[in-house]
């Protein structure tokens, strides 16, 4: 057994640099994305979910570097996002499919999103090596401006699940089927620039 003592310290004195926050940083770099010119990020978050974001972008034409933990983003404007060659791949992100599916939803060209969903989530460490995994869900969103053909897609889909009861994947009802999708920005914004207002009706 391996025990370590930390005594009590009188003070603490330094400078500490804490990590960049994921939420934020998937947010500022498809803002930025969207945005005409160039945005220079810092602190940018280092987590794989973020980096997944950043080669989504790069998929739709986004010109983006990076040093570190800094990032340029060349902005190409709301609709100036060039059709991908492939589906998008969003990896384990959700955050990244979710955030895109409303920015393609502006877009003049059909996109795929594909998601791998739980990978190894029940098994955890005891998962074995990352190429073979135990137990994954494979979720796919396409869009395009036929409903008819993008029902003909959903019908050449088996939904396929490796662990868990089909209540729980979602998957219950057979096959999913087509439905519009609203998408919003949630933005964080100072208290202080929001002004109260309460009118009484009578």
């Amino acid at each position: 057994m391996w025990i370590m003592i930390v005594n009590r310290a009188d003070s603490l004195q330094g400078t500490i640099q804490v990590p960049g926050d994921k939420s934020i940083s998937h947010r500022a770099a498809i803002l930025s994305a969207m945005a005409e010119g160039e945005t220079r990020i810092e602190n940018f978050s280092t987590a794989q979910d973020c980096q997944t974001t950043l080669k989504c972008l790069a998929d739709l034409g986004v010109p983006i570097s990076r040093d570190g933990t800094e990032i340029v983003v060349s902005g190409v404007g709301k609709t100036g996002f060039r059709a991908p060659r492939g589906p998008l791949d969003c990896g384990n992100s959700g955050t990244t499919a979710r955030l895109l599916a409303g920015v393609l939803a502006g877009q003049s060209f059909d996109s795929v999103l594909t998601e791998f969903v739980g990978v190894s989530a029940t098994h955890g460490p005891l998962a074995g090596p990352p190429n073979d995994p135990p137990e994954v869900q494979l979720r796919v969103g396409v869009r395009g401006p036929d409903k008819a053909k993008v029902e003909r897609f959903t019908r050449e889909i088996v939904p396929l699940v490796l662990n868990g009861p089909p209540s729980v994947t979602g998957f219950a009802g057979g096959k999913p089927k087509v439905e519009e999708i609203v998408a919003y920005w949630p933005a964080l914004v100072d208290k202080t620039v929001v002004q109260t207002q309460v009118e009484v009706l009578a």
